[in-house]
């Protein structure tokens, strides 16, 4: 549980986003085949989309604008 308030608290602050997004990335898959599918329905809809969010943020270049990664990386975003 702890790591699930680390990661989302990184992702909130800009903090190591994609480190942060490689993590999140690992635990969800994880939970998404943890149960088999013997679950269905809303919360592996909701799983799903946090999943394709997750990529999202690591093919892309988040943190860098408004986030902590700017300020403590030089802003050494997409130009």
């Amino acid at each position: 549980m702890l790591g699930e308030i680390l990661v989302g608290a990184c992702l909130l602050f800009g903090l190591l986003t994609r480190f942060s997004a490689g993590i999140g990335l690992f635990m969800l898959i994880n939970y998404y085949l943890g149960p088999g599918r013997v679950r269905g329905g809303a919360a592996m809809a909701q799983q799903q989309t946090f999943i394709v969010s997750l990529i999202i943020f690591l093919l892309s270049n988040p943190g860098r604008t408004l986030g902590l990664d700017g300020l403590l990386f030089g802003g050494r975003g997409a130009k």
